[in-house]
């Protein structure tokens, strides 16, 4: 995932507060063994999570690496935009981009 380019996508649309996190998958032999891993943030990024006023917002999204980038890539900038249209009133939290990421 080029999350530096997703940061400038994301700036360019008004999303200003993004984190950087990964999950507690070390690299990505161990992600596609462990996929529990993958749906686990590691202990620095659960700090960092924790260090934030997550609690008191509406809307979190976590953009995930998963198993396709290009995904990614493609279409996560436009649904978050779409996403934030429909959420009008909402207090959304920081934009989540999570390396190494799993969804169940």
């Amino acid at each position: 995932m080029d999350a530096d380019g997703l940061h400038l996508e994301l700036r360019k649309h008004g999303f200003d507060d993004v984190l950087e996190l990964e999950s507690a998958a070390p690299d990505r032999p161990t992600y596609l063994r462990r996929p529990d891993l993958g749906r686990q943030l590691s202990a620095h990024s659960q700090q960092v999570l924790g260090d934030t006023h997550v609690a008191s917002c509406d809307v979190l999204c976590v953009v995930g690496d998963g198993l396709s980038a290009t995904a990614v890539h493609r279409n996560a900038v436009a649904l978050l935009v779409q996403l934030r249209l429909v959420s009008a009133g909402l207090v959304w939290g920081p934009v989540v981009l999570a390396h190494q990421a799993r969804a169940r």
